[in-house]
């Protein structure tokens, strides 16, 4: 199995300074008082392992509690909202400008969309040649890729779901020439990217109730990714199964979450209550250990390779100027210049706050 530690990543060059951050910890908090009314049940335990045995983590805004499982070690929202309301509501989409913003869109498809692309694709021909079949327990008789199964020497089409501006699809198209399309459920984002060539579809993947565009979307692909969306899904088990159903035999499943237990965690429990990403509620749902990742996948998709990364240094940092009340200063902007270097020694120890996980389909 392929694994892979630290990605580089400048903040400032997509917009992200003190200033915009500032405004996204008060918009983050606007917005879970909004939707406090949607609030739909209560989570009496783990959604992944199943297990009643937590802990509280933190809580946010005086009412979203974040409990941590014992028996996986995942984290998780214990007041759980309609998430399709939330997500259809584009007018108050907390994270989508950064998707329709033109200035910064090709530092985004060369900063996260590129290597995250190439990451997956790298995977995809380690296991094609055999280097992963000892970690995984399995043979390359009985795991093939559907590309080799129709002759092909690679996988030519890709399925993102939850594309938002369609920064992997247009990298996918216009950089790696693979036949992609889109699943989006924000009009103004599917709009987007449209007019930039793109194929994408506006749809929301109900497992209750899925379409029938999205599940032959989900059979005709060799990649299907859903990067940063498993986190907003209350039922994350039933996604998994309803993938694994739809799926066709031989595709891959790329996964990216955020993950528990990391130095984002830390600096979200030392916040003081200010959140702009990592525990966002009601957004973000799950947190996921990967022994959570693990137990989600176990007898559908076999791991054949995992990147952990993060900002979870710089979200540190920036807490210490929020509390401290200062702004932005030369000796601040000098250490956040180390953050890629500072990043890698938390990610290495395990304390990374995103993860990707590359999964073939079992037959």
């Amino acid at each position: 199995m392929i694994v892979r530690y630290g990605k580089d990543f400048d903040m400032r060059r997509i917009n992200r300074d003190l200033s915009a951050i500032s405004g996204w910890i008060k918009e983050s908090e606007a917005l879970a008082s909004e939707f406090w009314s949607s609030v739909s049940q209560e989570v009496p335990r783990c959604r992944v392992c199943s297990s009643a045995d937590r802990k509280l983590f933190m809580r946010f805004f005086d009412r979203y509690d974040y409990f941590e499982c014992k028996g996986c070690g995942m984290l998780y929202l214990g007041q759980v909202p309609q998430c399709k309301t939330i997500y259809e509501a584009d007018e108050n989409n907390a994270n989508g400008d950064c998707y329709m913003d033109e200035s910064i869109f090709e530092e985004r498809v060369n900063m996260i969309a590129r290597p995250k692309v190439d990451f997956v694709l790298d995977v995809c021909n380690s296991f094609e040649n055999g280097h992963s079949m000892e970690w995984v327990g399995c043979s390359a008789s009985n795991l093939n890729h559907s590309w080799k199964h129709e002759g092909r020497s690679g996988p030519t089409s890709w399925l993102d779901v939850g594309c938002g501006g369609g920064d992997i699809l247009y990298y996918l198209s216009y950089y790696k020439g693979i036949t992609c399309e889109g699943i989006e459920a924000d009009k103004r984002e599917v709009q987007l990217c449209q007019k930039r060539g793109l194929q994408v579809v506006k749809d929301f993947i109900d497992t209750r109730n899925p379409s029938q565009e999205v599940c032959r979307l989900l059979a005709r692909n060799d990649i299907v990714s859903l990067f940063n969306v498993l986190e907003h899904v209350d039922e994350p088990s039933q996604m998994v199964e309803y993938l694994y159903a739809s799926m066709k035999k031989g595709s891959v499943l790329v996964l990216e979450v955020p993950r528990h237990p990391s130095a984002a965690s830390f600096a979200n429990l030392t916040s003081g209550g200010k959140t702009y990403r990592h525990l966002v509620p009601p957004a973000h749902i799950s947190i996921f250990s990967e022994k959570s990742m693990e137990t989600l996948l176990c007898g559908k998709f076999k791991i054949i390779g995992k990147w952990g990364f993060g900002q979870g240094f710089t979200d540190m940092v920036n807490n210490a100027m929020f509390l401290s009340g200062k702004e932005e200063n030369d000796l601040y902007l000098k250490v956040l210049k180390c953050s890629n270097q500072m990043q890698r020694v938390f990610d290495e120890a395990g304390l990374s706050d995103s993860m990707i996980f590359v999964a073939a389909r079992e037959d």
